[in-house]
């Protein structure tokens, strides 16, 4: 890290000064992420990062880890099943206004005062029962998840305790340090946001799915391949932003370390004047953080490209098929608006799943090294008849 002293400022056997200032060298480096690589196939590709991880152990999938979660909850489980009763009522609660909301808007038009005030006063209803469910819903899952996050730092922490000094030879502190901390932060969203929107969703989804069979399967067919497009681009972006989000979050812990040792180190370093050397390392893992992340934005507003383009489709099927049912006699004007205002709560209910789902795949592969580390085995000194004591004492602890 550092072979010369501070001397004259000059190097080399001529004694020529030949370093630059480290502003300098900063000089071109906004253009030079994008230019070094010429977007194509190869740009997207993130495999060159990754090489010497992907042997050291499996990536963890999706299900794996929400086991994980559901274990690490333990006694709390409670909590999960209350605000699932929650989220069912309310999502319930939700997707039947639009059908009780066009009858209303009719039955006004057509002087039908008795039915009017029975769908208004069933609104009212319906949006009250939602309001404490959905208020109970977020509650539930928001302590659920404050408990996941702590119970994933204390097994980290433990199973960390009780490695062997050898491990700690293969492993620095500051990436140690790192993983306790920004790869478990970004668990602090899982259940308490993804998961549980992710299950809303589908259940609103369902029961518009539901009601739109029931006025006409010939108009939801075309809603149906819209909703199947955006499921299959999603499988595509979920998993590479899962890929990009391990990626950070190792180059974060990379960065963090080196950022440690050269401050706890910083009298020496200014002896032997390595400032600008520590610099570059330094920035080394910045510019990797900065390539990934653009990758990840890119690739973030092609998702949103076909989203939106796919969304204002629906809406223009909607319509002229839905005008050309009117006009042949095959629908009235009620269900044409039905139908409508059940499209765009599929359609919105299916990007919702989509979208979140991609939050929590990228969620994962943040903390994908908290979960492969967290399932090491301790040392030979802390086991206890033939079991390994750190689970022995997490379970006790947790």
């Amino acid at each position: 890290m550092m072979n010369k002293s501070r001397g004259d400022g000059r190097s080399g056997e001529d004694g020529v000064e030949n370093k630059r200032h480290p502003w300098e060298e900063r000089k071109g480096e906004k253009d030079k992420i994008l230019t070094e690589y010429s977007v194509g196939f190869n740009w997207w590709n993130l495999s060159d990062f990754d090489e010497e991880k992907s042997e050291e152990a499996k990536p963890v999938t999706l299900w794996a880890a929400l086991g994980r979660m559901w274990t690490l909850i333990g006694d709390e489980q409670w909590i999960v099943y209350l605000g699932l009763g929650g989220l069912i009522v309310a999502a319930v609660s939700e997707i039947s206004m639009p059908s009780i909301l066009a009858a209303s808007i009719f039955s006004a038009d057509s002087r039908a005062t008795a039915e009017f005030h029975r769908n208004a006063r069933l609104l009212i209803m319906l949006c009250i029962t939602s309001g404490i469910c959905s208020g109970l819903r977020s509650c539930c899952f928001a302590i659920a998840n404050t408990v996941l996050v702590k119970r994933f730092r204390e097994t980290l922490y433990l199973a960390l305790v009780f490695q062997d000094m050898s491990f700690f030879d293969t492993e620095t502190v500051g990436g140690l340090t790192s993983r306790l901390g920004a790869d478990c932060q970004h668990l602090s969203k899982v259940i308490g946001n993804d998961v549980h929107l992710i299950l809303r969703n589908i259940v609103q989804g369902t029961g518009a799915l539901i009601n739109l069979l029931k006025l006409s399967w010939p108009l939801t067919s075309p809603t149906l391949v819209i909703c199947f497009a955006l499921s299959t681009i999603v499988s595509v972006y979920g998993q590479y932003q899962k890929k990009a989000a391990k990626l950070t979050q190792e180059f974060n812990a990379s960065a963090n370390n080196t950022v440690q040792e050269t401050l706890s180190m910083i009298r020496t370093v200014q002896v032997y004047g390595a400032e600008e050397e520590e610099l570059r390392r330094y920035k080394k893992w910045l510019d990797k953080l900065a390539f990934v992340s653009i990758r990840e934005s890119v690739a973030y507003g092609f998702w949103n490209m076909s989203f939106h383009t796919l969304y204002r489709l629906t809406q223009v099927i909607a319509v002229v098929l839905g005008g050309m049912s009117i006009m042949s006699s095959q629908v009235s004007p009620e269900q044409l608006t039905k139908y409508v205002l059940y499209c765009e709560w599929l359609i919105y209910a299916t990007w919702r799943v989509v979208d979140n789902l991609s939050s929590l795949l990228q969620s994962i592969g943040a903390s994908e090294k908290v979960l492969q580390l967290m399932d090491l085995m301790p040392s030979n000194l802390f086991s206890l008849e033939g079991k390994p004591f750190v689970w022995f004492f997490a379970s006790e602890v947790l």
